[in-house]
């Protein structure tokens, strides 16, 4: 369960109540005999939206196109297993799993659920090689129809490189041809954008960026590594300028790192969405300023990454009762759907601890941002630990050795911003907050002391005290009440 950040909405839909921050439960769907496991999205030639959820006995295909009543269309029964994972090319499905099913290739353009294959071995037809695996952990497919096999296996005696192996389902979906692979080390889950490949070397605890653009011969750029040293998944800003991980591990963070210069990766911020309670982020994406997250026991999270280097939580939707650590509430989660609805995979959130797709409806917007240097008057010196607050709200920080600050508040509009430092005279500013822009607001704070209060002797609630207007006067008739 989240630690309230800002606010707390109390929401009860669809029969259960939940905490809540600018995100709402249009529907679900239960799986009340199996656990879940993680979902993607597809939408067909006519437009109607469809969650495809992987859960450990199968892989179910559900119409959400009205996200209300959410409609199972088939199940395909698979060998059990806790992982399984989707993604999809035209009107296809590609379903891998640790259970040595080999790849489930679907086509969604029956709705039956009758028309699929089941794949092991991949050849390449130009020189022969080819490629054999019963099992892996992950799968991604960009933009030019290439997919990516991570953490292969195999049970039948071969030996599959267990980072990446790169078939190529765009020259023939139903039956992919092998391109080549990238071993240096065991990835965990990954992305492509272009020419390079992200991966999450979980057991090295490290990020890589590996060029892909010759798949028979990938060369790696670079590696950095993740704050918690357990790197679980990786997504790339839309720029390409910035990626994000995150760490499967308790009280692990979500991080954010400037990778515009692969020699010199730089983090440049982390962000806990419940810190303290152990809880563990698990599958992030970007979609376009915000990143989409599903948080095991803190259930669906959004934050704000218009500035890479202040992230900012503006929503979540806590689906599991329990809080802290453990491997238990959302799974996955899949923010892509055209109509903006967000869909979520949950573990056992359901009945009898049963799976459960869920559908959100977006209420959040991005954040505003303020930030400037807070310097003495008298010296003309940068001040450290300068408290910075907007005047009748929870959003505070304070600045660094450099006298520098950055604060960002989920509203907008015009707000005073409260700048005090110890042994000097606080100082109240106003500003134009707008969602989605930085303000700049510098301060320049003179020692003294000082005594916050309404200095407007017109106000009803004047402080002949106060030498410094927090902003707090109001004015109008006093009604008084004799009772």
């Amino acid at each position: 369960m989240i630690r309230i950040l800002f606010f707390l909405i109390l929401v009860s839909n669809i029969g259960f109540s939940q905490t809540s921050m600018n995100m709402n439960l249009l529907g679900t769907y239960n799986y009340p005999n199996t656990e879940g496991s993680d979902i993607w999205g597809w939408v067909d030639n006519a437009g109607n939206e469809y969650a495809l959820v992987t859960l450990q006995n199968g892989f179910s295909v559900v119409d959400v196109t009205n996200p209300s009543v959410p409609n199972e269309k088939f199940f395909i029964s698979d060998l059990t297993s806790t992982w399984r994972d989707v993604k999809t090319w035209g009107n296809y499905a590609y379903v891998t799993t640790e259970a040595d099913a080999g790849l489930l290739i679907v086509d969604l353009s029956d709705m039956s659920g009758n028309t699929y294959w089941r794949l092991t071995q991949f050849i390449n037809p130009n020189n022969g090689s080819s490629i054999t695996f019963t099992a892996a952990h992950n799968i991604y497919i960009d933009e030019n129809g290439v997919a990516y096999i991570f953490g292969a296996s195999s049970n039948v005696g071969t030996n599959p490189a267990n980072g990446a192996i790169f078939l190529d389902v765009n020259a023939n979906p139903i039956n992919p041809h092998y391109l080549g692979n990238w071993n240096e080390n065991y990835i965990h889950d990954g992305m492509v954008r272009g020419d390079t490949m992200w991966a999450g070397c979980i057991y090295a605890g490290e990020l890589f960026a590996v060029d892909v653009s010759n798949k028979s011969n990938p060369v790696t750029l670079g590696s950095y590594p993740t704050p918690n040293n357990f790197t679980h998944n990786i997504w790339v800003s839309d720029d390409g300028n910035f990626v994000f991980t995150t760490d499967e591990t308790s009280n692990a963070y979500l991080a954010a790192y400037d990778v515009s210069d692969l020699n010199n990766i730089q983090e440049v911020d982390r962000i806990q969405s419940n810190p303290g309670s152990g809880s563990i982020p698990h599958n992030t994406h970007v979609d376009g300023n915000f990143l989409i997250t599903s948080y095991y026991r803190d259930g669906t999270t959004v934050h704000d990454i218009t500035y890479p280097n202040n992230m900012v939580q503006v929503a979540y939707y806590d689906s599991y009762s329990g809080s802290g650590n453990g491997f238990d509430g959302c799974w996955g989660t899949y923010p892509f759907l055209p109509s903006g609805n967000i869909i979520s995979s949950d573990i056992n959130s359901g009945p009898n601890g049963g799976g459960r797709l869920l559908v959100y409806e977006r209420g959040f917007q991005q954040a505003s941002f303020i930030e400037g240097n807070v310097t003495d008057g008298n010296t003309g010196l940068s001040l450290s630990n300068a408290s910075i607050q907007i005047v009748n709200s929870s959003y505070s920080t304070s600045t660094n050795l450099f006298g520098n600050y950055n604060l960002a508040s989920l509203e907008d509009g015009n707000v005073q911003v409260l700048f005090s430092a110890a042994g000097y005279i606080p100082v109240v500013l106003n500003a134009n907050l707008i969602s989605g822009n930085i303000v700049t607001l510098n301060a320049v704070l003179y020692s003294g002391t000082g005594v916050l209060g309404c200095t407007d002797p017109l106000a009803n609630n004047y402080d002949p005290s106060a030498n410094v207007d927090d902003g707090s006067c109001c004015y109008g008739d006093l009604i008084t009440i004799d009772i």
